[in-house]
């Protein structure tokens, strides 16, 4: 399971097969996925620079909260 490549990682419906966590398992709501996850984003060959821009964005619209409407009036 801790395994960083994900192609050598063991998948989530093993994973919850193993023992370890087989109690924490409830196949009525653990859907599986019909499809694979797509990991080729790991190719991109960005700098370092655009790949912190690019984080920051994700976590900024992430947590951005529109104004109230009240707000704006005043």
């Amino acid at each position: 399971m801790l395994v960083f490549d994900p192609t050598t990682r063991i998948d989530a419906c093993n994973t919850l097969l193993d023992p370890f966590i087989a109690a924490y398992n409830d196949p009525s709501d653990e859907p599986a996925a019909k499809n694979k996850f797509d990991w080729s984003f790991g190719e991109d060959q960005r700098d370092l620079e655009a790949w912190k821009f690019m984080i920051l964005s994700e976590a900024l619209d992430f947590c951005f909260v529109e104004p109230a409407v009240e707000s704006l009036a005043s």
